[in-house]
């Protein structure tokens, strides 16, 4: 698995586990896009973005399709779910008027159907690893840092998985910079 990735959950996890507050995730730098002005380039820091929305797509996928016990407390888990998806994706409409959810954060390499893929699967119905095959090197490198994520999310009970979200969601920083320009970015 990636180290960085590994790095960035030992660093997330311990914050958890020692009850840290204010975890500082680094900076973002973000340029103006030229596709439209919705939308931003990262410049800097997309792996630990896609990285923080594959976790959030875990968690969802862990929160809806496990045999978890949440009766109790059924619309704060209903709530959060909601709200993770929301940071996820977003609703937009085409030329035709019909709806097509798209990511908040998308990868512009060869991995962006893949990692779409992947995303949109994890929100939407229960992950079944098996279904991914015939990957190719890239995409089977992606999977496995995935795969590790999603293993380390599922062993934590019910009631710190919701810890565990909560802290990430509330206790998380970082700072975005936008700029003009790619170029200005650097």
């Amino acid at each position: 698995v990636d180290e960085q990735v590994e790095q960035l959950w030992d660093d997330i996890f311990e914050c958890f586990e020692n009850n840290i507050e204010n975890y500082f995730l680094g900076s973002i730098i973000t340029a103006k896009s030229h596709k439209s002005d919705i939308y931003m380039d990262v410049v800097d820091g997309q792996q630990r973005l896609t990285t923080l929305a594959i976790l959030l797509a875990i968690i969802i996928q862990c929160l809806k399709f496990e045999n978890r016990n949440y009766i109790d407390k059924k619309d704060y888990v209903d709530s959060l779910i909601n709200d993770l998806t929301q940071y996820i994706i977003s609703k937009r409409f085409d030329k035709d008027y019909k709806a097509i959810w798209v990511l908040k954060v998308e990868r512009s390499d060869n991995l962006k159907d893949f990692y779409y893929q992947m995303i949109t699967d994890l929100i939407n119905k229960k992950f079944i690893y098996t279904n991914y095959k015939d990957l190719v090197d890239e995409e089977k490198d992606f999977f496995l840092k995935v795969k590790s994520l999603h293993q380390k999310i599922k062993k934590l009970k019910n009631d710190e998985l919701l810890h565990f979200t909560t802290q990430l969601l509330d206790f998380t920083q970082m700072v975005i910079t936008k700029t003009d320009s790619f170029e200005t970015g650097y």
